[in-house]
């Protein structure tokens, strides 16, 4: 969980760079979308297992 975030991060650092420097425009936007989808998809991952483990517990 905490390495897809991290990966999530590095993106957006990795994209922003590279869209600032203009060297790859084509690149940066892409990753900065994938960086921000790897975090809010590592939320909704653990808010479905939260609810398994809840359900799990009460039965």
């Amino acid at each position: 969980m905490k390495s897809q975030t991290i990966l999530g991060i590095i993106f957006i650092i990795v994209g922003i760079i590279l869209t600032v420097t203009l060297i790859g425009a084509v690149w940066g936007v892409p990753l900065i979308i994938i960086g921000i989808f790897l975090i809010i998809f590592r939320n909704e991952e653990s808010k479905i297992e939260s609810i398994k483990i809840k359900g799990g517990k009460k039965r």
